[in-house]
C-alpha cells in the first residue's frame, strides 16, 4: 500500500476520525499525561502530528533547541496504542535512545500501566536497532578498508556479526546498506 496523503486520510477514516481529530487527540493526550505522569517536566506547546514519515513503525520523538519537542505518529498506529505509545515517546524527553535512563522513566511513569511487560520486552529490540543506526556504517567502512573486494552480502553479514545481531537485523535498519556499499564504500 503506497503511504500518501489519500491513504493516510483513509486510514483515518476507517478508524472514525480526520487527521485533524486524530491530532486533537493526541495534543490532548500529551497534555494529560505531562501533568499526570510526568510532572509537567516536558515542554508545553509540542507538535503532535499525524505524520507520514515517522522514523518507525508508530511513532517518533525529537528534541529542539529552546525547550521545544515534537511527535509524530504514524498514520498506521492504531488509536487504541495511542496511549502506550504516546507514554514510550515522551520517555525519549529523558533518553533519545532506548538505553537504561529510557527503561528506568518507562518504569517508573508506566508502573501501573497493564502494557507494561510488553513494552519492556519490545525495548530489547529497539535497542539492538539503536545500535545498528549508531555503528553500522563505521563498521561498513572499516570492513571495506580491510578488504576494498568484499561484496556487500559478505559486508553485511559481517557487520551483524560485529553488532551480535541478525543479518535481517541490519537490513531492516540499514535498508539502503547495498546501495552505500556499493556507491560509496567499495572499489568493486
Amino acid at each position: 500500500m503506497p503511504l500518501d496523503e489519500p491513504t493516510m486520510t483513509r486510514l483515518l477514516a476507517e478508524r472514525g476520525m480526520t487527521r485533524e481529530q486524530a491530532e486533537r487527540k493526541l495534543l490532548d493526550l500529551y497534555n494529560k499525561l505531562n501533568a499526570a505522569k510526568f510532572q509537567n517536566e516536558l515542554p508545553e506547546n509540542p507538535i503532535v502530528a499525524i505524520s507520514l514519515i515517522t522514523g518507525g513503525p508508530r511513532a517518533s520523538f525529537k528534541m529542539y533547541k529552546l525547550n521545544g519537542v515534537s511527535i509524530h505518529f504514524s498514520p498506521f498506529c492504531e488509536p487504541e496504542r495511542y496511549r502506550r505509545t504516546m507514554i514510550h515517546e515522551m520517555c525519549h524527553f529523558y533518553d533519545d535512545t532506548h538505553g537504561e535512563t529510557f527503561h528506568a522513566k518507562l518504569r517508573e511513569v508506566a508502573a501501573d500501566e497493564t502494557w507494561l511487560t510488553d513494552e519492556l520486552e519490545e525495548c530489547k529490540q529497539w535497542v539492538i536497532q539503536d545500535r545498528i543506526r549508531s555503528e553500522w556504517f563505521t563498521l561498513a567502512r572499516s570492513l571495506t578498508e580491510q578488504n576494498p573486494t568484499m561484496t556487500w552480502v559478505e559486508g553485511r553479514k559481517r557487520v551483524a556479526q560485529a553488532l551480535r545481531c541478525k543479518v535481517r537485523d541490519v537490513t531492516n535498519v540499514a535498508y539502503d546498506f547495498k546501495e552505500t556499499w556499493n556507491r560509496y564504500l567499495s572499489t568493486k
